[in-house]
């Protein structure tokens, strides 16, 4: 099988090149990987977390065998893209959890190339002509690399579909941006979970069997759940701080100019889709370039689900520059719902009617931490020099503050062993308060742990969003071992951050890059 992956410092991308030979892996199934002893089940269901990640939704449907939900097929290539990532992050991060008969993967190098020069001797182009297949040290269970031959049957055909797009420098940008913030999603999915936790196993079981196109394992109690619990995109979305922090999250890619941050002005909402929310949106803003101060426009549009899709910049207005995923998400839980109206352009409205019957309620929503512009400020957080700075302290007192304050003991009390978490979540209020402390752990005594240590957590200075004070919900996994005899290891407590901390071992992706058709910068948005 060929299959490109590259230390952190080299291009990866599945398959090599469009032309090459792709050896066929016969379709079989291996037996599902076993839980390990240790298993954390919370009333009878893995635990498993995907919060704050770019795809948190699309992934938590995978985890729940919800797959009639999940917005792509397997024939995909996003989801070639999702399941390499997935194995490609799995194989890095995890060595140890593979089992004895793991099979290498491996990726085809160049190893003869043609060059052809001009009148004078100077190398006008080069290209290869020869490839060797060599194995990258890397290695995957059989199940996973069985899987992935089935899906690289798909590639010649999704090849084929991206060298006849009409747009294919927008298509690329698009699906740069998205291949990006997967892998990112996937180191940080095994992170939070764990190599062998059986959320992460569950997921990785799913993820086969939709590769495989059979029937996934469905947790029906959740899917029920969810499905009951659905919120829909509301239509009094505030779109001028949606458009703000759009630009502004995409700007930070941009190489030479520099977006005037605030600048977002004359939002007008160009069309309405059948449910009366947002289909397009138009708005202008401020830069700076060579040539001094500018103004630009830029045109939003909506995916089928109200959703921030793509940004369609006024210098490239055929190319789309992919919606921050983690904005879009906040937009999903109706970060942005507000009283507030925004300038309709009449001629374009084909539903008014309907809009003028809609009802607005304001909606009262929670920031998440990941997305909030002014991150709340833990006590000594302040004199940080930057905001980055100041997020990142507040995110390391909170966790030495749990680490010093939760009573491993408990474990030992309750006759546990082995790897054990606790997922807490909370809201720093618009007053700094902490409150709506929820946990979920394998034992109510571990729960209640968690939320007294929350609890002790000092005010701080409220974050902000647009300037207002707002709450902001927070998301603690915390791990801790008991070794053998009920003794818990000295220090082995820890608190994995999630996305929404930025932790230092997601900077070992920043250099990773996808070869040939999509060239993935790797910076963290």
């Amino acid at each position: 099988m060929i299959f490109v992956l590259g230390t952190a410092q080299e291009e990866r991308v599945w398959g090599n090149e469009l032309h090459s030979k792709i050896d066929i892996v016969l379709s079989f199934s291996y037996p599902p990987a076993e839980p390990l002893k240790h298993s954390i089940f919370h009333n009878n269901v893995p635990d498993f977390s995907a919060e704050g990640l770019n795809y948190e939704t699309e992934l938590t449907d995978i985890f729940m065998g919800n797959i009639e939900d999940v917005p792509f097929k397997r024939e995909d290539l996003f989801f070639g893209s999702l399941f390499n990532a997935y194995v490609t992050e799995y194989a890095r991060y995890c060595a140890n959890s593979l089992p004895p008969d793991k099979i290498e993967l491996t990726r085809q190098d160049c190893n003869k190339q043609q060059e052809i020069k001009n009148g004078f001797g100077i190398t006008i182009s080069r290209q290869c002509v020869g490839w060797v297949t060599v194995g990258t040290g890397f290695y995957a269970a059989p199940d996973m690399y069985a899987a992935m031959g089935v899906l690289e049957e798909f590639l010649f055909s999704n090849a084929l579909s991206i060298v006849g797009q009409e747009d294919i420098m927008g298509f690329t940008a698009k699906m740069t941006g998205e291949m990006k913030a997967v892998h990112m999603d996937m180191a940080a999915l095994i992170r939070i979970n764990g190599c062998d936790s059986p959320g992460l196993k569950r997921f990785q079981e799913n993820l086969r069997l939709f590769a495989l196109g059979q029937e996934p394992i469905r947790i029906e109690t959740l899917i029920a759940k969810r499905k009951e619990n659905k919120t829909e995109v509301a239509r009094n979305q505030d779109v001028k701080p949606l458009m703000e922090d759009l630009v502004y999250e995409n700007s930070r890619q941009w190489n030479f100019n520099r977006y005037q941050r605030g600048s977002v002005d004359n939002v007008q909402i160009m069309n309405y889709d059948n449910m009366g929310r947002p289909g397009k949106l138009k708005a202008e803003y401020l830069f700076s370039g060579f040539s001094g101060n500018k103004k630009g426009s830029v045109i939003l549009t909506f995916d089928s689900k109200g959703l921030p899709d793509c940004l369609y910049f006024f210098d490239f207005p055929s190319v789309c520059r992919p919606a921050s995923r983690k904005i879009a998400n906040a937009y999903a839980k109706n970060t942005y719902a507000t009283l507030e109206k925004v300038p309709v352009v009449q001629s374009e409205i084909n539903n008014q009617e309907s809009l003028t019957k809609a009802t607005r309620q304001e909606i009262s929503a929670a920031v998440p931490f990941a997305v909030v512009e002014t991150v709340p400020i833990f006590p000594g957080c302040a004199n940080e020099k930057s905001p980055a700075a100041i997020k990142s302290c507040t995110a390391q007192k909170i966790t030495e503050m749990i680490n010093q304050n939760f009573n491993t003991e408990i474990g030992g009390k309750l006759g546990l062993s082995g790897i054990n978490r606790v997922y807490v979540q909370f809201q720093i209020d618009h007053k700094g308060n902490i409150g709506n402390v929820n946990s979920r752990a394998s034992h109510p005594a571990l729960k209640q742990e968690a939320e007294r240590v929350v609890k002790l957590l000092p005010k701080m200075t409220a974050g902000k969003q647009r300037g207002r004070p707002v709450n902001v919900i927070y998301s603690v996994p915390i791990t801790f071992i008991v070794e053998k005899n009920n003794v818990v290891k000295k220090n082995s407590i820890s608190q994995e951050k999630t996305v929404e901390n930025k932790p230092q071992t997601q900077k070992n992706l920043t250099n990773n890059k996808l070869r040939k058709l999509f060239n993935v910068d790797g910076n963290d948005r």
